[in-house]
């Protein structure tokens, strides 16, 4: 299924005028501080960032969404302003730090969002916890296999990337120029107006974080060790059909190696749908939540 982004409005309009800050919390599971978001009441939707992204990610979905559903936003540990992670199991303990949300909050069966790495975290908890999870969906995420180039390239991009956005001040500058913006995100979207310096200035400083290269090698050997076959639930996988990092044919083959997954290619996007085209995704979305309403209810 294809489908096309079309914006009339301006993305960022709804969440500035929000105060996100008061849904903001901390919680400590397995003994680091991890910052989430939490709003909205009724059925639970969890969304797990990517690499090197925090839960602002979702700042264009979260607000339309939260109408509809309680969402969960987290920093992953070592992201964000979430506490970096000091054991060797790294990509483990991504999944446990999830689950352990999901023991605080006392969610029995949400529907868990992934995006990237975080949809390689979200795949193992389906597979490792199907009970906790009722619905799934992919974003352009992790789980197929890549092929040795391409690993390596992405790899070798997200290395340099961390290494020069150390540098305290580059994110500052970066934000402030469209094109500097547009030559930081020329991989990860299709059109580079996408990220405007509002939504820049709320995630590009955060971008740079502890737990960068460690979650980027641990993913990569997760992605070897991932059972899309094992999935129980229903599966959404939504791919930009621009996506430079994991191509489109990346998303049609997980999507045939999950039981009961639908595919849907958003046209003239690359890798973040949630924030290139957050109208048509926030659709998808309150589609999705409504039939997984019905499941529940049927």
């Amino acid at each position: 299924m294809n489908g096309r982004a079309r914006s009339s409005t301006d993305p960022d309009a709804t969440w500035r005028s929000a105060d996100m800050a008061a849904h903001t919390r901390d919680a400590v599971i397995r003994g680091r501080r991890i910052r989430y978001v939490d709003i909205g009441s009724g059925h639970p939707l969890v969304l797990i960032h990517g690499q090197g992204g925090s839960w602002q990610w979702w700042l264009r979905n979260i607000p339309f969404l939260a109408t509809r559903c309680r969402v969960i936003a987290l920093d992953l540990a070592g992201f964000g302003e979430s506490e970096p992670i000091d054991t060797d199991r790294v990509f483990d303990e991504q999944v446990a730090t999830v689950v352990g949300l999901l023991d605080l909050l006392a969610l029995s069966a949400s529907t868990i969002v992934g995006h990237s790495m975080g949809g390689l975290i979200a795949l193992r908890v389906a597979c490792d916890h199907p009970h906790r999870v009722a619905d799934l969906v992919l974003v352009d995420a992790g789980g197929a296999y890549l092929g040795r180039r391409r690993l390596w390239f992405i790899v070798s991009a997200f290395r340099a990337f961390n290494a020069v956005f150390s540098v305290a001040w580059i994110p500052r500058v970066v934000t402030r120029w469209r094109w500097l913006r547009g030559l930081l995100f020329a991989v990860a979207v299709h059109d580079r107006r996408s990220l405007s310096q509002s939504l820049a200035v709320e995630i590009v400083p955060r971008m740079a974080s502890p737990g960068f290269v460690r979650s980027m090698e641990s993913a990569v050997a997760a992605v070897g060790e991932a059972t899309p076959e094992e999935v129980s639930c229903a599966c959404l996988v939504v791919w930009g059909s621009s996506d430079r990092i994991l191509p489109v044919a990346t998303g049609r083959l997980l999507a045939s190696r999950i039981p009961d997954a639908r595919l849907v290619v958003v046209e003239n996007v690359g890798h973040c749908v949630m924030f290139e085209a957050p109208e048509h995704f926030n659709r998808l979305l309150a589609e999705r939540l409504s039939e997984t309403d019905q499941r529940r209810t049927g």
